[in-house]
């Protein structure tokens, strides 16, 4: 594989892991069974990581679901990004892409 494809992937997957991580800390047990029903309706599923204040647009956006579910994480656009980046840039360290 290109070494700049490989570094974007472990990039990406480091970000997924940030996001992932305030997920499991915003969901409950219950959340967390609610998503899983909702993903084993169908073949696909799209999990949306949003600040507050663009509620209203991405439920305008995401049209047509099979299910639906909501949670909140708590945290803030800004706070989310530092923690991407920070994900990023363990992952360039450890693999030496820095």
């Amino acid at each position: 594989m290109d070494p700049r494809r490989a570094r974007g992937r472990r990039r990406r997957r480091a970000a997924l892991g940030a996001v992932a991580g305030h997920a499991s800390g915003a969901l409950s047990h219950d959340d967390l069974k609610a998503l899983g029903e909702v993903l084993d309706q169908g073949d696909a599923g799209l999990v949306v990581v949003y600040p507050p204040e663009m509620a209203d647009r991405v439920s305008t956006s995401v049209t047509a679901p099979s299910g639906k579910m909501h949670a909140t994480a708590g945290i803030t656009r800004e706070q989310l990004a530092a923690d991407v980046r920070a994900a990023e840039e363990r992952s360039a360290a450890s693999t030496g892409d820095a």
